[in-house]
């Protein structure tokens, strides 16, 4: 058998190098406006959801929820965080802030009404962009 010398793919060199300089740069600071933007919409999604609920229940529980999953993760955003795996999340955020985690564990529970959720998505809101 003859030794061989093997090579290192250079894309993958070149792949490995991008990702550390990405990590070592750590996550780009969100600007005030684009922070401004996401505050209204999210406000405005809200406050969509709870006026179509009474004509289109699932719709406006599509949104509600899809609306609150975003938030989590704009919050580690704003905190120039790199966003955990959803099912690390709650856990990630009770070790950050146990007021935003008590919130998000509050809104997700199973028996709670449409109204509760919409409520608890706009403490969420007003939480995360300090309103």
């Amino acid at each position: 058998i003859k030794n061989e010398i093997r090579h290192v793919n250079p894309s993958i060199e070149v792949l490995k190098n991008k990702t550390l300089k990405i990590l070592q740069d750590g996550k780009r600071k969100i600007s005030e406006s684009e922070i401004e933007q996401n505050y209204f919409d999210a406000k405005d999604q809200v406050e969509y959801a709870q006026v179509v609920y009474k004509s289109d229940p699932t719709t406006a529980n599509m949104i509600l929820l899809n609306k609150v999953f975003v938030l989590i993760e704009s919050y580690f955003n704003y905190k120039q965080l790199w966003i955990p795996a959803p099912k690390q999340r709650i856990a990630e955020l009770h070790n950050l802030d146990t007021n935003i985690a008590y919130l998000i564990k509050e809104f997700y529970k199973e028996t709670n009404h449409f109204s509760q959720k919409v409520d608890l998505a706009k403490r969420i809101i007003a939480y995360i962009y300090g309103k």
